[in-house]
């Protein structure tokens, strides 16, 4: 058995402290992992003697569970007044609010029968004011080196002993992501490893070994806020991003659509000729009058026909334009989905636990995940076969894509 004291910094969130158990709140105190971890084995012994049925004990207990649907209190569609008091993002220091109503409106509006040129006026403004959103979330936590409740207070951390090889490996890890300096990457690159850990552990009938837990639970609520910033940003970029595409596409329908009513006012004009031309001969008039009717008739056809031939031409490069236009709008969507609908940017603890909500703050991922995939569903994923773009999914891969439809879909 091998001991080892380290000194060791703690985020507490006061907001978020179902996290970490109420041990936590004291100056300065000192955690014997490796009783927590004896105590875990006699635990098992005592519990496997009793025959109790398994009754799993998830880290996020505490947290509400996902709905089977996602909720909201938001209805109806925007109105540019509703746009112009639109709260979004940091309001003040006690203040955040993320795009559930945004959400809700913007898609609602979307889907209205309404005049186009009105919603394109709407989504332009709404642009506008997301764009302009301070999205970095600060509610008056101090640095993640610093604590809460007292300036400099410590934790004596007496490390266990392992069994489980897989237990000590795990274990490291997420001591070693506590123990460094805050990085999203680091943090991210551990996590994509035990996405739904929970299921794993339900099918196994494994709990949580207790000293592992209090270090996951400290690395979780370390980068809670994070992941609500992280997420508002991207849910703010698919929004624009399919502003863009909605008004680009209504563009070049109207630009499309004037030069090809110019060619067929063209090919009238051409056929007018020629039916004048068909009477020539029918007309009493002298043979140079004739002749002389034969050629005006037939400049004027050969003036409209280039006409017709360079407008064709120019309506070729515009549709050749708009097409690079459009498939560059419907892959930044793509793209941002794609990294929206990734499984490691949610909890993705346990089939119940899926999306992190907020709705103290409106934020509602659940929702946001529900809206988009409708939209890839009804109005992307054509469009993506007709330019050859990878769908998102194929581009998260088989494992990740099973998660969603196993985990996701369900509360959606």
């Amino acid at each position: 058995m091998w001991k080892n004291k380290n000194k060791i910094k703690i985020l507490i969130f006061p907001k978020l402290s179902f996290f970490l158990p109420t041990l936590l709140f004291t100056s300065c105190f000192k955690i014997d992992l490796n009783f927590m971890n004896s105590n875990n084995k006699n635990k098992k012994n005592y519990d496997s003697e009793r025959e109790k049925p398994f009754v799993f004990e998830s880290i996020m207990k505490g947290l509400s569970k996902n709905q089977r649907k996602p909720t909201t209190k938001f209805k109806g569609i925007f109105t540019e007044k509703e746009i112009e008091n639109l709260q979004i993002g940091q309001i003040n220091e006690q203040q955040y609010f993320g795009f559930e109503e945004v959400l809700v409106k913007f898609f609602n509006t979307l889907n209205d029968q309404g005049e186009l040129k009105k919603k394109e006026l709407l989504f332009t403004y709404l642009k506008k004011r997301i764009e302009s959103a301070n999205l970095k979330i600060n509610l008056g936590i101090k640095d993640d080196k610093e604590y809460i409740n007292q300036k400099n207070p410590s934790v004596e951390i007496v490390h266990p002993f392992f069994d489980d090889v897989n237990d000590r490996i795990f274990y490291n890890e997420q001591l070693e992501l506590f123990e460094s300096d805050k990085n999203l990457e680091k943090y991210l690159d551990k996590k994509k490893k035990y996405l739904f850990i929970e299921e794993n552990f339900i099918k196994e009938k494994k709990q949580w070994n207790p000293v592992i837990k209090l270090i996951f639970q400290l690395n979780m609520a370390r980068f809670h806020l994070d992941f609500i910033e992280i997420t508002q940003n991207m849910i703010k970029n698919i929004i624009i991003s399919i502003i863009d595409f909605v008004i680009n596409l209504e563009n070049t329908k109207r630009e499309e659509k004037k030069i090809e009513t110019e060619i067929d006012n063209l090919f009238e004009q051409k056929r007018k000729i020629e039916i004048e031309m068909s009477k020539e001969n029918i007309q009493e008039l002298k043979p140079e009058e004739k002749v002389k009717l034969k050629e005006e008739n037939s400049k004027k056809l050969e003036k409209v026909s280039e006409k017709i031939k360079d407008k064709k031409e120019k309506l070729e490069k515009i549709k050749q334009k708009n097409l690079q236009i459009l498939k560059t709008n419907v892959k930044k969507i793509s793209d941002f989905l794609t990294k929206f609908f990734d499984p490691i940017f949610h909890y993705s603890m346990k089939s119940d636990y899926v999306f992190q909500n907020e709705f103290d703050l409106r934020v509602n991922n659940q929702l946001a995940f529900s809206k988009f995939f409708e939209f890839f569903t009804k109005n992307l994923k054509e469009k993506l076969i007709e330019y050859n773009i990878d769908s998102p999914f194929s581009i998260l891969g088989k494992e990740k894509k099973q998660l969603i439809e196993k985990y996701f879909l369900q509360l959606i």
